[in-house]
Protein backbone atom coordinates (compact mmCIF):
# COMPACT_ATOMS: atom_id res chain seq x y z
CA UNK A 1 0.00 0.00 0.00
CA UNK A 2 1.44 3.49 -0.57
CA UNK A 3 1.88 5.81 2.14
CA UNK A 4 -0.70 8.48 0.33
CA UNK A 5 -3.76 6.05 0.07
CA UNK A 6 -2.21 4.65 3.69
CA UNK A 7 -2.74 8.45 5.01
CA UNK A 8 -6.10 8.86 3.41
CA UNK A 9 -7.39 5.90 5.32
CA UNK A 10 -6.01 7.11 8.71
CA UNK A 11 -8.23 10.46 8.69
CA UNK A 12 -11.85 11.06 9.37
CA UNK A 13 -14.14 12.73 7.64
CA UNK A 14 -13.25 16.51 9.19
CA UNK A 15 -9.84 15.60 9.21
CA UNK A 16 -10.04 15.35 5.46
CA UNK A 17 -10.11 19.15 4.53
CA UNK A 18 -6.57 19.37 5.90
CA UNK A 19 -5.64 16.60 3.36
CA UNK A 20 -7.04 17.60 0.60
CA UNK A 21 -4.65 18.87 -2.19
CA UNK A 22 -5.80 22.03 -3.13
CA UNK A 23 -3.43 23.87 -0.98
CA UNK A 24 0.97 23.46 -0.81
CA UNK A 25 1.04 20.62 1.85
CA UNK A 26 3.99 20.48 3.93
CA UNK A 27 4.59 16.98 5.65
CA UNK A 28 6.93 17.29 8.79
CA UNK A 29 8.11 14.43 10.44
CA UNK A 30 5.19 13.90 13.09
CA UNK A 31 4.03 11.70 15.93
CA UNK A 32 5.00 8.29 16.73
CA UNK A 33 1.33 6.99 16.51
CA UNK A 34 0.69 8.71 13.05
CA UNK A 35 3.76 8.69 11.09
CA UNK A 36 2.91 11.92 9.61
CA UNK A 37 1.86 15.68 10.39
CA UNK A 38 0.04 17.73 7.81
CA UNK A 39 0.15 22.14 7.05
CA UNK A 40 -1.57 24.20 5.02
CA UNK A 41 0.35 26.95 3.30
CA UNK A 42 -1.46 30.43 3.94
CA UNK A 43 -3.58 29.12 6.24
CA UNK A 44 -3.06 29.44 10.28
CA UNK A 45 -1.97 26.23 11.73
CA UNK A 46 -4.25 23.81 12.92
CA UNK A 47 -3.00 21.11 15.68
CA UNK A 48 -1.92 17.56 14.31
CA UNK A 49 -4.80 15.19 13.54
CA UNK A 50 -5.43 12.64 15.92
CA UNK A 51 -6.03 9.95 14.06
CA UNK A 52 -8.88 7.13 15.60
CA UNK A 53 -7.60 4.70 13.26
CA UNK A 54 -3.92 3.14 13.98
CA UNK A 55 -1.63 4.03 11.46
CA UNK A 56 -1.02 1.42 8.20
CA UNK A 57 2.30 2.38 6.97
CA UNK A 58 4.83 -0.26 6.59
CA UNK A 59 2.43 -3.30 8.38
CA UNK A 60 0.11 -5.85 7.37
CA UNK A 61 -3.55 -4.57 7.92
CA UNK A 62 -5.36 -6.32 10.06
CA UNK A 63 -8.88 -8.20 9.29
CA UNK A 64 -11.31 -6.70 11.50
CA UNK A 65 -9.90 -2.69 10.49
CA UNK A 66 -12.43 -0.83 8.63
CA UNK A 67 -11.43 -0.82 4.64
CA UNK A 68 -9.57 1.41 2.96
CA UNK A 69 -11.53 4.48 0.68
CA UNK A 70 -11.16 4.51 -2.47
CA UNK A 71 -10.52 7.85 -4.30
CA UNK A 72 -13.66 8.98 -5.47
CA UNK A 73 -15.45 8.34 -1.63
CA UNK A 74 -12.66 10.48 -0.58
CA UNK A 75 -12.87 13.33 -2.69
CA UNK A 76 -16.52 13.34 -1.95
CA UNK A 77 -15.54 13.09 1.79
CA UNK A 78 -13.52 15.98 0.89
CA UNK A 79 -16.20 18.09 -1.09
CA UNK A 80 -18.57 17.39 2.00
CA UNK A 81 -16.41 18.71 4.15
CA UNK A 82 -15.52 21.88 2.82
CA UNK A 83 -19.32 22.56 1.87
CA UNK A 84 -20.53 21.86 5.75
CA UNK A 85 -17.19 24.20 6.50
CA UNK A 86 -19.52 26.74 4.59
CA UNK A 87 -15.68 27.14 2.08
CA UNK A 88 -17.38 25.96 -1.03
CA UNK A 89 -18.38 27.99 -3.83
CA UNK A 90 -19.39 27.64 -7.44
CA UNK A 91 -18.59 29.95 -10.35
CA UNK A 92 -21.11 29.72 -12.82
CA UNK A 93 -19.16 31.46 -15.57
CA UNK A 94 -16.70 28.59 -15.69
CA UNK A 95 -18.55 25.93 -14.25
CA UNK A 96 -16.18 25.65 -11.39
CA UNK A 97 -16.27 24.45 -7.71
CA UNK A 98 -13.76 26.97 -6.07
CA UNK A 99 -12.74 27.05 -2.12
CA UNK A 100 -12.63 30.06 0.08
CA UNK A 101 -10.40 31.97 -1.71
CA UNK A 102 -11.71 31.16 -5.13
CA UNK A 103 -9.29 28.81 -6.12
CA UNK A 104 -10.57 26.35 -8.27
CA UNK A 105 -10.70 22.58 -7.07
CA UNK A 106 -8.93 19.77 -8.95
CA UNK A 107 -10.18 17.28 -11.36
CA UNK A 108 -11.62 14.60 -8.95
CA UNK A 109 -13.11 16.89 -7.10
CA UNK A 110 -14.62 18.94 -9.70
CA UNK A 111 -16.19 15.64 -10.90
CA UNK A 112 -16.79 14.55 -7.27
CA UNK A 113 -18.94 17.92 -6.39
CA UNK A 114 -20.47 17.34 -9.82
CA UNK A 115 -21.63 14.01 -8.81
CA UNK A 116 -22.90 15.33 -5.33
CA UNK A 117 -24.51 18.13 -6.83
CA UNK A 118 -26.61 15.63 -9.13
CA UNK A 119 -27.20 13.37 -6.50
CA UNK A 120 -29.16 16.10 -4.27
CA UNK A 121 -26.71 16.38 -1.38
CA UNK A 122 -25.24 20.11 -2.66
CA UNK A 123 -27.53 22.93 -3.42
CA UNK A 124 -28.42 23.58 -6.94
CA UNK A 125 -27.78 26.96 -8.41
CA UNK A 126 -30.21 28.62 -10.48
CA UNK A 127 -27.84 31.92 -12.46
CA UNK A 128 -31.01 33.95 -12.97
CA UNK A 129 -28.11 37.01 -12.22
CA UNK A 130 -26.29 35.64 -15.01
CA UNK A 131 -28.62 36.62 -17.84
CA UNK A 132 -28.48 39.22 -20.80
CA UNK A 133 -29.91 41.90 -19.71
CA UNK A 134 -32.73 43.52 -21.39
CA UNK A 135 -31.76 46.06 -24.05
CA UNK A 136 -27.95 45.15 -24.17
CA UNK A 137 -26.39 46.48 -27.57
CA UNK A 138 -26.34 43.50 -30.25
CA UNK A 139 -22.97 42.43 -30.99
CA UNK A 140 -21.29 44.73 -33.58
CA UNK A 141 -20.71 43.63 -37.30
CA UNK A 142 -16.64 43.70 -37.42
CA UNK A 143 -16.64 44.68 -40.78
CA UNK A 144 -18.95 47.29 -40.64
CA UNK A 145 -17.09 48.80 -37.67
CA UNK A 146 -13.23 48.10 -39.25
CA UNK A 147 -13.99 49.59 -42.66
CA UNK A 148 -15.36 52.80 -40.53
CA UNK A 149 -12.56 53.35 -39.18
CA UNK A 150 -10.16 52.85 -42.51
CA UNK A 151 -8.62 49.35 -41.57
CA UNK A 152 -10.08 47.53 -44.27
CA UNK A 153 -11.00 47.66 -48.28
CA UNK A 154 -8.36 50.08 -48.52
CA UNK A 155 -7.36 51.20 -51.74
CA UNK A 156 -3.79 49.88 -52.58
CA UNK A 157 -0.80 52.70 -52.65
CA UNK A 158 2.58 52.17 -53.50
CA UNK A 159 5.10 52.66 -50.98
CA UNK A 160 7.35 54.31 -53.56
CA UNK A 161 4.66 57.22 -54.15
CA UNK A 162 4.75 57.17 -50.36
CA UNK A 163 8.35 57.67 -50.02
CA UNK A 164 8.24 61.08 -52.22
CA UNK A 165 6.95 62.73 -49.55
CA UNK A 166 8.00 61.17 -46.66
CA UNK A 167 11.21 59.41 -45.32
CA UNK A 168 9.93 56.43 -44.13
CA UNK A 169 6.58 54.27 -44.44
CA UNK A 170 5.21 51.44 -42.42
CA UNK A 171 2.31 49.54 -44.47
CA UNK A 172 0.76 46.49 -43.54
CA UNK A 173 -1.29 44.06 -46.14
CA UNK A 174 -2.52 40.41 -45.54
CA UNK A 175 0.17 39.32 -48.61
CA UNK A 176 3.37 41.00 -46.94
CA UNK A 177 3.02 41.58 -43.49
CA UNK A 178 4.24 44.70 -42.01
CA UNK A 179 6.76 45.91 -43.63
CA UNK A 180 8.80 49.13 -42.71
CA UNK A 181 10.50 50.94 -46.07
CA UNK A 182 12.89 53.36 -46.22
CA UNK A 183 15.43 53.00 -43.54
CA UNK A 184 18.95 53.35 -44.01
CA UNK A 185 22.24 51.71 -42.60
CA UNK A 186 23.49 54.41 -40.29
CA UNK A 187 20.07 56.13 -40.02
CA UNK A 188 19.98 54.75 -35.93
CA UNK A 189 15.69 53.69 -37.24
CA UNK A 190 16.94 50.06 -36.98
CA UNK A 191 19.65 50.29 -33.87
CA UNK A 192 16.77 51.53 -31.63
CA UNK A 193 13.99 49.28 -33.23
CA UNK A 194 16.45 46.21 -32.75
CA UNK A 195 16.61 47.56 -28.90
CA UNK A 196 12.66 48.18 -28.29
CA UNK A 197 11.89 44.30 -28.77
CA UNK A 198 9.56 44.15 -31.20
CA UNK A 199 10.91 41.77 -33.26
CA UNK A 200 11.80 44.08 -36.80
CA UNK A 201 14.60 42.36 -38.61
CA UNK A 202 16.22 43.18 -42.03
CA UNK A 203 14.93 41.87 -45.21
CA UNK A 204 17.46 40.44 -46.72
CA UNK A 205 15.90 39.26 -50.02
CA UNK A 206 13.43 42.86 -49.99
CA UNK A 207 15.04 43.62 -53.90
CA UNK A 208 13.84 39.99 -55.54
CA UNK A 209 10.50 40.41 -54.02
CA UNK A 210 10.37 44.26 -55.40
CA UNK A 211 10.89 46.54 -52.17
CA UNK A 212 14.54 48.65 -51.26
CA UNK A 213 17.05 47.53 -49.77
CA UNK A 214 17.31 47.72 -46.22
CA UNK A 215 13.44 47.26 -45.94
CA UNK A 216 12.58 46.13 -42.49
CA UNK A 217 10.07 43.38 -41.49
CA UNK A 218 8.42 41.74 -38.28
CA UNK A 219 8.04 37.78 -38.27
CA UNK A 220 4.90 35.89 -38.30
CA UNK A 221 3.12 39.10 -39.71
CA UNK A 222 1.86 37.87 -42.73
CA UNK A 223 -2.41 36.63 -42.93
CA UNK A 224 -2.51 38.15 -39.56
CA UNK A 225 -4.01 40.92 -37.94
CA UNK A 226 -1.87 44.06 -38.05
CA UNK A 227 -0.62 44.71 -34.82
CA UNK A 228 -1.72 48.33 -33.73
CA UNK A 229 0.06 48.87 -31.14
CA UNK A 230 3.44 47.72 -32.53
CA UNK A 231 2.94 50.20 -35.41
CA UNK A 232 2.35 53.31 -32.84
CA UNK A 233 4.70 52.64 -30.82
CA UNK A 234 7.18 52.49 -34.06
CA UNK A 235 6.25 55.76 -34.82
CA UNK A 236 6.79 56.93 -31.25
CA UNK A 237 10.70 55.59 -31.54
CA UNK A 238 11.70 56.95 -34.98
CA UNK A 239 10.08 60.26 -33.64
CA UNK A 240 12.40 59.80 -30.78
CA UNK A 241 15.54 59.15 -32.89
CA UNK A 242 14.65 61.99 -35.21
CA UNK A 243 14.52 64.02 -31.77
CA UNK A 244 17.84 63.15 -31.03
CA UNK A 245 19.36 63.54 -33.96
CA UNK A 246 17.74 67.08 -34.19
CA UNK A 247 16.21 66.50 -37.80
CA UNK A 248 12.80 66.04 -38.95
CA UNK A 249 11.59 62.24 -40.55
CA UNK A 250 8.58 62.30 -41.86
CA UNK A 251 6.55 58.66 -41.52
CA UNK A 252 3.78 57.36 -43.36
CA UNK A 253 1.35 54.74 -41.98
CA UNK A 254 -0.70 52.64 -44.61
CA UNK A 255 -2.55 49.74 -42.92
CA UNK A 256 -4.92 46.99 -45.13
CA UNK A 257 -6.55 44.81 -42.85
CA UNK A 258 -8.62 42.89 -45.14
CA UNK A 259 -8.21 38.93 -44.83
CA UNK A 260 -7.18 36.82 -47.56
CA UNK A 261 -9.52 33.76 -48.36
CA UNK A 262 -8.36 30.98 -46.44
CA UNK A 263 -7.82 28.85 -49.64
CA UNK A 264 -4.81 31.54 -50.57
CA UNK A 265 -3.27 31.67 -47.37
CA UNK A 266 -3.28 27.66 -47.27
CA UNK A 267 -1.86 27.35 -50.78
CA UNK A 268 1.02 30.28 -50.36
CA UNK A 269 1.96 28.68 -46.69
CA UNK A 270 2.15 25.23 -49.00
CA UNK A 271 4.07 26.24 -51.11
CA UNK A 272 6.62 28.95 -48.63
CA UNK A 273 7.09 25.44 -46.82
CA UNK A 274 7.84 23.80 -49.74
CA UNK A 275 10.25 26.32 -50.81
CA UNK A 276 12.31 26.70 -47.47
CA UNK A 277 12.87 22.89 -47.07
CA UNK A 278 14.03 22.61 -51.04
CA UNK A 279 16.40 25.92 -50.04
CA UNK A 280 17.34 24.57 -46.60
CA UNK A 281 18.24 20.82 -48.18
CA UNK A 282 20.93 22.98 -51.02
CA UNK A 283 22.31 24.68 -48.20
CA UNK A 284 22.89 21.39 -46.12
CA UNK A 285 24.13 20.00 -48.92
CA UNK A 286 26.30 22.90 -49.68
CA UNK A 287 28.02 23.04 -45.95
CA UNK A 288 28.08 18.76 -46.11
CA UNK A 289 30.45 18.90 -49.32
CA UNK A 290 32.15 22.09 -48.51
CA UNK A 291 33.16 19.98 -45.41
CA UNK A 292 34.27 16.95 -47.20
CA UNK A 293 36.45 19.27 -48.88
CA UNK A 294 38.55 20.48 -46.02
CA UNK A 295 38.45 16.71 -44.67
CA UNK A 296 40.52 15.79 -48.12
CA UNK A 297 42.73 18.94 -47.64
CA UNK A 298 43.61 17.49 -44.31
CA UNK A 299 44.29 13.66 -45.24
CA UNK A 300 46.24 14.55 -48.10
CA UNK A 301 48.18 16.76 -45.98
CA UNK A 302 48.99 14.03 -43.30
CA UNK A 303 49.93 11.55 -45.95
CA UNK A 304 53.38 13.04 -45.20
CA UNK A 305 52.99 11.21 -41.84
CA UNK A 306 51.84 8.01 -42.85
CA UNK A 307 55.08 6.12 -42.81
CA UNK A 308 55.31 6.68 -39.73
CA UNK A 309 58.18 9.73 -39.81
CA UNK A 310 57.66 12.19 -36.89
CA UNK A 311 58.78 15.55 -36.34
CA UNK A 312 62.64 15.88 -35.82
CA UNK A 313 63.23 19.06 -34.44
CA UNK A 314 66.07 21.44 -35.36
CA UNK A 315 65.67 20.14 -38.53
CA UNK A 316 65.36 21.05 -41.96
CA UNK A 317 62.24 20.38 -42.53
CA UNK A 318 60.78 21.20 -39.04
CA UNK A 319 59.46 24.86 -40.02
CA UNK A 320 57.14 23.16 -42.97
CA UNK A 321 56.48 19.85 -41.10
CA UNK A 322 55.18 22.23 -38.24
CA UNK A 323 52.93 24.78 -40.72
CA UNK A 324 51.47 21.55 -42.42
CA UNK A 325 50.60 20.27 -39.04
CA UNK A 326 48.87 23.26 -38.24
CA UNK A 327 47.00 23.44 -41.84
CA UNK A 328 46.20 20.04 -41.14
CA UNK A 329 44.33 21.02 -37.61
CA UNK A 330 42.76 23.89 -39.24
CA UNK A 331 41.05 22.29 -41.84
CA UNK A 332 39.80 19.11 -39.61
CA UNK A 333 38.12 21.53 -37.15
CA UNK A 334 36.81 23.48 -39.73
CA UNK A 335 35.26 20.37 -41.23
CA UNK A 336 33.92 19.46 -38.14
CA UNK A 337 32.05 22.44 -37.62
CA UNK A 338 30.79 22.68 -41.68
CA UNK A 339 29.49 18.96 -40.79
CA UNK A 340 27.88 19.97 -37.55
CA UNK A 341 26.21 22.96 -39.53
CA UNK A 342 25.25 20.78 -42.67
CA UNK A 343 23.32 18.44 -39.74
CA UNK A 344 21.65 21.33 -37.96
CA UNK A 345 20.38 22.70 -41.45
CA UNK A 346 19.09 19.47 -42.57
CA UNK A 347 17.38 19.30 -39.29
CA UNK A 348 15.46 22.78 -39.97
CA UNK A 349 14.77 21.63 -43.78
CA UNK A 350 12.91 18.62 -42.06
CA UNK A 351 11.03 21.00 -39.48
CA UNK A 352 9.89 22.88 -42.97
CA UNK A 353 8.51 19.41 -44.33
CA UNK A 354 7.14 18.64 -41.13
CA UNK A 355 5.18 21.87 -41.55
CA UNK A 356 3.99 20.93 -44.71
CA UNK A 357 2.37 18.00 -43.67
CA UNK A 358 0.93 18.92 -40.45
CA UNK A 359 -1.25 21.78 -42.78
CA UNK A 360 -3.56 18.43 -43.35
CA UNK A 361 -3.07 17.01 -39.70
CA UNK A 362 -6.68 17.21 -38.27
CA UNK A 363 -5.53 16.52 -34.67
CA UNK A 364 -3.37 19.87 -35.08
CA UNK A 365 -6.47 21.70 -36.86
CA UNK A 366 -8.70 20.36 -33.42
CA UNK A 367 -6.05 21.62 -31.02
CA UNK A 368 -6.05 24.61 -32.77
CA UNK A 369 -9.90 25.00 -32.83
CA UNK A 370 -10.24 24.44 -29.64
CA UNK A 371 -7.26 27.62 -28.63
CA UNK A 372 -9.21 29.72 -31.50
CA UNK A 373 -12.86 29.05 -29.24
CA UNK A 374 -11.27 30.28 -26.35
CA UNK A 375 -9.71 33.47 -28.13
CA UNK A 376 -13.02 33.79 -29.96
CA UNK A 377 -14.56 33.85 -26.39
CA UNK A 378 -11.67 36.64 -24.76
CA UNK A 379 -12.35 38.84 -28.13
CA UNK A 380 -16.19 38.61 -27.55
CA UNK A 381 -15.87 39.70 -23.72
CA UNK A 382 -13.57 42.98 -24.37
CA UNK A 383 -16.03 44.10 -27.44
CA UNK A 384 -19.21 43.59 -25.80
CA UNK A 385 -17.91 44.02 -21.86
CA UNK A 386 -17.86 41.39 -19.38
CA UNK A 387 -19.32 40.91 -16.06
CA UNK A 388 -16.61 40.71 -13.27
CA UNK A 389 -16.58 36.62 -11.96
CA UNK A 390 -18.23 36.25 -8.69
CA UNK A 391 -17.57 33.39 -5.92
CA UNK A 392 -20.72 32.01 -4.60
CA UNK A 393 -21.68 30.56 -1.73
CA UNK A 394 -23.12 26.56 -1.82
CA UNK A 395 -26.41 28.22 -1.67
CA UNK A 396 -25.90 30.06 -4.87
CA UNK A 397 -26.78 33.40 -3.73
CA UNK A 398 -24.32 34.02 -1.06
CA UNK A 399 -21.62 36.56 -2.71
CA UNK A 400 -18.24 35.15 -1.31
CA UNK A 401 -16.22 37.70 -3.55
CA UNK A 402 -17.04 40.13 -6.24
CA UNK A 403 -14.68 41.08 -9.05
CA UNK A 404 -14.88 44.47 -10.97
CA UNK A 405 -16.64 44.28 -14.37
CA UNK A 406 -15.49 45.20 -17.27
CA UNK A 407 -16.39 47.47 -19.80
CA UNK A 408 -16.06 47.56 -23.52
CA UNK A 409 -13.32 48.12 -25.48
CA UNK A 410 -12.93 51.65 -26.94
CA UNK A 411 -10.31 53.42 -29.20
CA UNK A 412 -7.21 51.76 -30.59
CA UNK A 413 -7.80 48.26 -28.71
CA UNK A 414 -11.63 47.90 -29.79
CA UNK A 415 -10.11 48.27 -33.47
CA UNK A 416 -7.51 45.41 -32.66
CA UNK A 417 -10.16 43.29 -31.15
CA UNK A 418 -11.90 43.78 -34.46
CA UNK A 419 -9.24 43.03 -36.47
CA UNK A 420 -8.24 40.08 -34.70
CA UNK A 421 -12.05 38.68 -35.27
CA UNK A 422 -12.22 39.65 -38.95
CA UNK A 423 -8.79 37.20 -39.09
CA UNK A 424 -9.97 34.79 -36.67
CA UNK A 425 -13.60 33.59 -37.78
CA UNK A 426 -12.75 32.67 -41.57
CA UNK A 427 -9.71 30.42 -40.20
CA UNK A 428 -11.99 28.96 -37.96
CA UNK A 429 -14.50 27.95 -40.52
CA UNK A 430 -11.72 26.76 -42.65
CA UNK A 431 -10.61 24.55 -40.08
CA UNK A 432 -14.48 23.01 -39.30
CA UNK A 433 -14.79 22.59 -42.83
CA UNK A 434 -11.18 20.39 -42.97
CA UNK A 435 -11.96 18.59 -39.89
CA UNK A 436 -15.65 17.67 -41.38
CA UNK A 437 -13.90 16.69 -44.67
CA UNK A 438 -11.01 14.61 -42.35
CA UNK A 439 -14.23 12.48 -40.86
CA UNK A 440 -15.55 11.88 -44.47
CA UNK A 441 -12.53 10.52 -45.70
CA UNK A 442 -12.01 8.29 -42.46
CA UNK A 443 -8.86 10.38 -40.97
CA UNK A 444 -10.94 11.69 -37.99
CA UNK A 445 -13.32 10.26 -35.32
CA UNK A 446 -15.27 13.08 -35.29
CA UNK A 447 -17.81 11.44 -32.52
CA UNK A 448 -19.36 12.75 -29.08
CA UNK A 449 -17.44 11.58 -25.71
CA UNK A 450 -20.48 11.52 -24.19
CA UNK A 451 -21.14 8.71 -25.66
CA UNK A 452 -18.47 6.54 -24.42
CA UNK A 453 -19.12 5.11 -21.21
CA UNK A 454 -16.58 2.83 -19.10
CA UNK A 455 -16.36 -0.65 -20.60
CA UNK A 456 -16.37 0.12 -23.95
CA UNK A 457 -13.04 0.51 -25.89
CA UNK A 458 -11.47 3.38 -27.79
CA UNK A 459 -8.50 3.75 -30.39
CA UNK A 460 -6.03 5.59 -29.39
CA UNK A 461 -2.45 6.04 -30.91
CA UNK A 462 -3.02 2.90 -32.54
CA UNK A 463 -3.89 0.58 -29.76
CA UNK A 464 -7.47 -0.27 -28.41
CA UNK A 465 -7.69 0.37 -24.56
CA UNK A 466 -9.93 -0.52 -21.84
CA UNK A 467 -12.05 2.53 -21.32
CA UNK A 468 -11.96 2.84 -17.33
CA UNK A 469 -13.46 6.49 -16.72
CA UNK A 470 -14.66 9.73 -19.19
CA UNK A 471 -13.64 13.00 -18.06
CA UNK A 472 -14.93 16.36 -19.06
CA UNK A 473 -11.92 16.80 -21.12
CA UNK A 474 -10.07 14.03 -20.74
CA UNK A 475 -10.54 9.82 -21.14
CA UNK A 476 -8.34 7.74 -18.76
CA UNK A 477 -7.97 3.59 -20.28
CA UNK A 478 -6.64 0.67 -19.27
CA UNK A 479 -3.20 0.10 -21.33
CA UNK A 480 -2.00 -3.67 -22.09
CA UNK A 481 1.61 -1.53 -21.73
CA UNK A 482 1.67 0.07 -18.46
CA UNK A 483 0.44 -1.02 -15.07
CA UNK A 484 -2.02 1.88 -14.42
CA UNK A 485 -3.84 3.76 -16.38
CA UNK A 486 -3.01 6.25 -19.06
CA UNK A 487 -5.25 9.50 -19.58
CA UNK A 488 -5.35 11.31 -22.91
CA UNK A 489 -7.33 14.00 -24.03
CA UNK A 490 -10.43 13.31 -26.04
CA UNK A 491 -9.04 14.97 -29.49
CA UNK A 492 -6.60 11.57 -29.19
CA UNK A 493 -9.33 8.95 -29.51
CA UNK A 494 -9.13 7.86 -33.20
CA UNK A 495 -12.42 5.37 -33.15
CA UNK A 496 -14.74 4.05 -30.64
CA UNK A 497 -16.13 0.69 -30.17
CA UNK A 498 -18.68 -0.92 -27.42
CA UNK A 499 -18.23 -4.08 -25.47
CA UNK A 500 -20.46 -5.91 -27.44
CA UNK A 501 -18.85 -4.66 -31.16
CA UNK A 502 -15.26 -5.17 -29.57
CA UNK A 503 -16.05 -8.52 -28.62
CA UNK A 504 -17.50 -9.27 -31.75
CA UNK A 505 -14.60 -8.12 -34.36
CA UNK A 506 -12.23 -9.93 -32.02
CA UNK A 507 -14.11 -12.79 -31.80
CA UNK A 508 -14.51 -13.09 -36.04
CA UNK A 509 -10.72 -12.18 -36.67
CA UNK A 510 -9.51 -14.55 -34.29
CA UNK A 511 -11.70 -16.82 -36.40
CA UNK A 512 -10.63 -15.91 -39.45
CA UNK A 513 -7.15 -16.30 -38.16
CA UNK A 514 -7.70 -19.90 -37.15
CA UNK A 515 -9.39 -20.62 -40.49
CA UNK A 516 -6.00 -19.16 -42.61
CA UNK A 517 -3.93 -21.22 -40.63
CA UNK A 518 -6.10 -24.56 -40.41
Amino acid sequence: MGKRTARRAAMTDTDALHAFPLFELELGEGSPETGFTLGIADIPPTPAPQCEQPARIGREIAADEPPLLDDAEFCERTVMALHERGELGYVKPSDEWVNQRGVPLNDEHQEAAARLHAAGRLPGYDGEDDAEPEGADPKPDPAELAELEGLVNVEPVDAEDLLVDHDIVIEHSALEGTLLIGSRKGDGVYDALKNAGYGWRWWRTAEESGYPAGTLFLPGSRDKAPRLSTIDHTEQIIAKVAEEQGQEIKVAVHIDGTPRDQALVIADRRVRAAERAEALDAKAGRRAGAAEGRWRIAHDISRRWEGGQPIIMDHHSTRKALRDRERMDNHMRKSVALEKEARLVAERAEGARRTLANLDNPLLMARWLREAEAELRAIERGLNGSKGRRFLGTDGKTVISQEPDNKPATGRRRQQLLLDLMYLIPRMEHARAELAKAVTEGRWWGGDPKQIRPGDFVLIRGQWDLVEKVNPKTIRVISIYMPTGLTYPHLEIRGHRTAEEHEAIRTATLAEAKGANA
